[in-house]
């Protein structure tokens, strides 16, 4: 089959990259953008860890003072406030190892490969989700559009935690041309 290049411009992916992808690897640029994608995850992660836990610590610093200077005030107050921010910094922990089980994903670098009939749907935070096979992946309303509800396609992508990182996606018309 040959390449779609209206795939190929809503997914961000090349004939060339399509056939490193068909041989069971990553085109260079593919494997530049994950590299780089891994180490701005990466940075991302560390940079707002560190932010969070200042930000975390200045407001029970600034929670202790106002009990303490509270006339009458006794310790519930700060009791109240002190699981405020443990929930708050509960919350933060729990998105903050999601992304770095995402981040983990990505730059393991394992192309995956799906096949089946195309279907979407959408999500109450009203994103819009393609699957083929087992492939489970974000789309855009334009790149939906350009994929047909019931047919099949070949999906080369990396694992990305709970979704696909989609890197050719092909429809599959005739004979088989990649790797099962």
């Amino acid at each position: 089959m040959a390449f779609d290049p209206r795939l190929g411009a809503a997914f961000n992916f090349d004939a060339a990259d399509l056939e490193c992808n068909r041989g069971g690897g990553l085109s260079p640029d593919q494997e530049i953008l994950r590299r780089n994608t891994v180490r701005a995850y990466r940075r991302r992660l560390d940079r707002g860890g560190l932010l969070l836990g200042l930000a975390l610590a200045a407001a029970a610093v600034a929670a202790g003072v106002g009990v303490a200077k509270t006339p009458g005030a006794d310790a519930t107050g700060g009791v109240i406030a002190a699981v405020i921010l443990l929930g708050i910094l509960g919350l933060a922990a729990v998105f903050r190892r999601r992304g770095r089980r995402t981040t983990d994903a990505i730059g393991a670098g394992g192309l995956t490969v799906a096949e089946g009939p195309f279907s979407w749907d959408s999500d109450m935070n009203a994103s819009w989700w393609g699957r083929v096979g087992d492939a489970r992946f974000t789309i855009t309303r334009d790149q939906e559009e350009l994929l047909t509800t019931g047919t099949p396609y070949r999906v080369y992508y990396l694992p990305a935690g709970n979704a696909a990182w989609v890197l050719s996606i092909e429809r599959m018309d005739g004979p088989e041309t990649g790797p099962k």
